[in-house]
């Protein structure tokens, strides 16, 4: 897990894009882990697309708990913040909709238009958030 952190801080270094590593244990079927890599100065920015990506993460493995890990690329530090969901899962019409369009989206492998919603759930366009810079 340590190395594909570290990974996702290098490519960051290198390319200045979002990267974000998402771990799920099948074995228990309880817990994952979010880790995002940003290239954002904002840390409130950062913190809520790490909220979103594990609430995400959460809700499409149907954990119990999910923790989130982020780091600003510029801190040079590896985390800079952290969330901890801690809720039984639930079914919720919303979440699965956007689950849904976001599984939909990369099965196809089709690239995500500049215009079109960004992935990440933050309900921007992609150009204005996870695409910003590239």
């Amino acid at each position: 897990m340590m190395d594909k952190f570290a990974l996702c801080r290098n490519q960051t270094e290198q390319d200045h894009k979002i990267r974000a590593a998402t771990f799920y244990s099948k074995e228990d079927k309880t817990s994952g882990i979010s880790y995002i890599v940003s290239i954002l100065e904002d840390y409130d920015e950062a913190f809520d697309r790490l909220q979103m990506l594990c609430s995400l993460n959460q809700y499409k493995y149907k954990a119990d708990r999910w923790i989130g890990l982020g780091c600003c690329i510029q801190s040079g530090k590896p985390v800079d913040y952290a969330v901890i969901y801690a809720e039984q899962w639930s079914f919720d019409p919303e979440m699965e909709s956007i689950v849904s369009q976001l599984d939909k989206g990369t099965a196809k492998g089709k690239k995500r238009g500049r215009n079109d919603q960004c992935p990440c759930g933050s309900n921007k366009k992609y150009k204005k958030c996870c695409g910003k810079g590239r």
